[in-house]
């Protein structure tokens, strides 16, 4: 019932890994203090998740009243408790409950673990090494069991009858026949964020004033509960008790002078105590789970003097992620593990805009012309015990990543590299990630006989060293980048570089396309731009087909370094094609499928491509009602475009109506588009030899759009925002 209240209660989001972790033997489990819902947060998880009864100890303090006897529901006991060590280790020995203890022996707010290389807790006063009391009682566990056992088969009755009642149970029939485990968990809290909430408010409004350290805990884990935080919680290795014992002195015949009560403790018990205990704190302390703030507050205490170039700091980290989730030793947070190819392009990821909105309103740093200006006297700041969450939190946030000081080496080598090597490094990370996408998904998705050759799917770039001008080139819809690679040839040999992404869905399965939204495909277009923003300085966004709707969708963005866009034979709507059934094909599926009737649904239409060795044979309804999305959202931006346009199109295109161009020319309001007619038949003119005069079209459009762009420079003005009567004067 307990239980079942608690997950009522509780809006945080729970990441929990490890479980495989937990031995079916009796366990004690060591955890990391922060929060005082840890004290009733574990029960509930590892209920959950092994379906087994944990008992664990909090302040006597907090055993008043209703609360009291919930605590007493969760099998919490006081610290104070008479009988409390007896409790545990018979709890263990006989494997009738499992323990949670936190040898952090209090809170540890500031998150400072370590001192020259030792564990020091940064806790009340000058701090103090870990607690060994857990260890203790581990060993004492499997020493008194062994113990036990040793005076039945002597024939010790006294023994044998004092060790039973002393720990609860009635003969050896009720002992587990397991040696005792201790299993290290790390909890690690995601976002940590001071500020007013609702229990903070409620609280203040019934006592006008409440005490500071109070008033910490209500604002700092208030929020964790109530803003949808993540908590992570790792189960890690478990640690076997029993080779901590097996020292000579504790099998020998002296054992029961050694240890003649629960309450006393020799020489060579406390030194293995003390091994345990470094043991499964360095676990502990290893296995947090790194997120996007950790890598930010570690890089602002990283930073050699005030300031440092944005771009280069994002690059940084963007790196140091790649590093780590390559070596695969840490866990990682959702914010780390996933896609961060947003800190190489002109966007704030939400982790990132989140940090530095909050570095900002703390007076930790500051952006001003291009740089980040880190206030260092704020940063490394010290303040109370019962005030540092709230005071500093990129403090305590950076103390927690020095236990994982590879990651912070890493980063740090990163900030202190030359950023033209970093850059360098950022490029090939990105294009690397997308290839490494590609071949993951490939994989996943095989079909035999339906899957094209590997190479067709695959993203590709190719460097120029002529100019630093970049041309982001996009296939279409139910193709690959291989459908580009005449075109971006030709590109490559008039001197830009060029990069072809792959959209997610292409180039593997009709199947898997069906399982993918626009909005994958404008990220992979997006990601495309983030490696060549890494090498070039000028970027143009195009496209082929619903390529060149994603590059003109792209174009309505503020990314810096675009200069103009060109869309090569785009729909303008689903009307332009010869799929406009599919959103009343898409609908009939659906009202099929809520009356549960399963023949009748039309999931693939057949296909009779240009290029059958790269297109799909079969073309996924739910696939063509997100191009309908795709383009419905691309609509709404066309009136804010405010750069350079490019519009090529086939006069008797007989895929897309050439009619698109003409709507496209009335939708944008800030920029009269060039355009390009091409007399030819076909549609995939990026194929046939149209692409030479496609190619000599883009080299126009380009040496037009630099020329503008370099005006503007001239004059001090953004090059990336020509003014719609500097580029038609141009034109």
């Amino acid at each position: 019932m307990a239980i079942r209240m608690l997950e009522r209660i509780l809006k945080v989001k729970l990441n929990v890994t490890g479980t495989e972790n937990i031995p079916n033997a009796p366990v004690l489990y060591v955890i990391n203090h922060f929060t005082r819902a840890e004290t009733f947060l574990l029960p509930y998880v590892i209920h959950k998740y092994t379906g087994r009864h944990i008992r664990s100890l909090a302040d006597e303090k907090l055993f008043v009243g209703r609360f009291g006897e919930y605590l007493h529901q969760l099998g919490v006991v006081s610290t104070k408790h008479e009988h409390r060590d007896r409790m545990i280790v018979g709890d263990l020995m006989t494997g009738r409950d499992d323990w949670a203890i936190y040898p952090e022996g209090a809170m540890v707010k500031s998150k400072k673990v370590q001192r020259r290389g030792r564990f020091l807790l940064a806790t009340t006063g000058d701090g103090h090494t870990p607690r060994t009391g857990a260890a203790t009682l581990a060993l004492k566990t499997e020493i008194y069991k062994r113990r036990y056992q040793r005076a039945r088969l002597a024939g010790d009755h006294e023994i044998a009858a004092d060790i039973a009642e002393r720990f609860g149970f009635a003969n050896a029939a009720e002992l587990s026949t397991e040696d005792t485990t201790i299993v290290p968990v790390t909890i690690t809290y995601y976002p940590l964020r001071p500020g007013d909430n609702a229990i903070k408010t409620l609280v203040k409004k019934f006592f006008r004033e409440i005490p500071p350290r109070l008033e910490e805990e209500l604002e700092i884990e208030g929020n964790i509960i109530l803003s949808d935080a993540d908590i992570s919680i790792h189960f890690g290795e478990p640690i076997p008790v029993a080779p901590f014992t097996k020292e000579r002195f504790f099998t020998s015949r002296l054992i029961p002078r050694f240890i003649r009560s629960i309450e006393k403790n020799n020489a060579l018990l406390q030194y293995q105590a003390k091994r345990l205990t470094r043991t499964f704190m360095d676990r502990i302390y290893n296995n947090i789970a790194i997120n996007f703030d950790h890598l930010v507050c570690a890089g602002f205490r990283a930073i050699d003097g005030g300031e440092i170039d944005e771009e280069h700091f994002r690059r940084a980290i963007f790196l140091t992620a790649r590093d780590i989730r390559e070596n695969r030793v840490h866990q990682l947070h959702e914010t780390v593990s996933g896609d961060l190819s947003a800190l190489l392009r002109d966007e704030d990821p939400p982790p990132y805009r989140s940090i530095l909105d909050l570095a900002e309103e703390k007076g930790v740093a500051k952006r001003r012309n291009g740089n980040l200006e880190i206030n260092r006297l704020q940063l490394e700041m010290l303040h109370m015990f019962h005030t540092i969450r709230v005071k500093n939190p990129f403090m305590v946030i950076a103390n927690e990543l020095e236990n994982a000081k590879d990651v912070a080496d890493t980063l740090r080598g990163y900030l202190r590299s030359d950023p033209d090597e970093v850059r360098e490094d950022a490029m090939e990370a990105a294009h690397s990630a997308d290839c490494k996408r590609y071949e993951r998904e490939y994989r996943e998705t095989f079909e035999e006989g339906v899957s094209k050759e590997r190479s067709v799917g695959a993203p590709y770039i190719m460097r120029s060293t002529k100019s630093r001008i970049g041309i982001v080139l996009s296939h279409g819809f139910l193709s690959a980048p291989e459908e580009v690679r005449l075109l971006a040839e030709e590109l490559h040999a008039r001197g830009f570089s060029v990069y072809a992404p792959r959209l997610a869905g292409h180039g593997t399965t009709p199947r898997d396309l069906a399982s993918r939204t626009w909005e994958e495909w404008a990220s992979a277009y997006a990601r495309g731009y983030s490696v060549l923003s890494q090498c070039c300085d000028s970027v143009y966004l195009a496209g082929f087909s619903t390529g060149g709707v994603l590059a003109l969708r792209a174009g309505a963005l503020p990314w810096k370094k675009v200069r103009g866009i060109i869309s090569i034979s785009a729909p303008h709507d689903l009307g332009d094609i010869r799929a406009r059934l599919a959103p009343a094909v898409n609908l009939w599926n659906e009202i099929l499928a809520k009356v549960r009737v399963g023949r009748g649904q039309i999931e693939m239409v057949q296909n009779n491509p240009e290029n059958p060795a790269i297109n799909y044979l079969q073309i996924p309804v739910r696939g063509l009602r997100q191009l309908a999305r795709l383009m419905d959202h691309t609509r709404a931006l066309l009136g804010t475009i405010h750069k350079p346009v490019l519009l090529i199109h086939g006069r008797t295109d007989p895929a897309v109506d050439p009619k698109a161009v003409r709507k496209y020319e009335t939708a944008m309001k800030q920029v009269e588009p060039r355009t390009r007619i091409l007399e030819t038949e076909n549609h995939i003119v990026v194929r046939t030899e149209s692409r030479f005069e496609v190619a000599e079209a883009i080299g126009d459009f380009v040496e037009t759009a630099e020329s503008t762009a370099g005006a503007r420079r001239e004059k001090g003005r953004d090059p990336s925002g020509p003014n719609p009567l500097e580029w038609q004067e141009a034109s």
